[in-house]
């Protein structure tokens, strides 16, 4: 990957997912590349080794990204036990992004009014 001025490209220790950051205006923008999920099962010999089992995915994925979607959070709301596992998980990769997409209940089915109740439950979940 070859970044031109402005920008500086940037390799994290011990990997190899890389930062583009703007290095020649004020405000400095971080540019981080992950995914919208890890478990799919075409993924499984094409990024995951044949014979991972699926729940070392998430592990394995901390290896190669810097940041995930969680783009189930679209679509229902996981217990906060899960986020809280995902969240020791990742401990293990400093730095690690999750990105929680809001649900559709704010997005389609509010359009972004009047959900404040639903707001409250997603974010004393997440």
């Amino acid at each position: 990957m070859s970044c031109s001025s402005p920008l500086t490209r940037v390799t994290l220790p011990h990997d190899r997912v890389t930062l583009a950051a703007a290095s020649a205006v004020q405000e400095v923008s971080v540019w981080v590349v992950g995914t919208s999920g890890w478990s799919y099962r075409h993924w499984r010999g094409r990024f995951y080794p044949p014979e991972l089992p699926p729940w070392e995915w998430f592990s394995y994925y901390l290896r190669e990204f810097v940041t995930v979607e969680l783009n189930v959070t679209f679509y229902r709301l996981p217990e906060r036990q899960r986020f809280r596992e995902w969240a020791r998980q990742a401990a293990q990769r400093p730095g690690f992004v999750f990105a929680v997409k809001a649900p559709r209940a704010f997005t389609h089915v509010h359009r972004l009014a009047g959900v404040e109740p639903v707001l409250g439950t997603f974010l004393a979940t997440i």
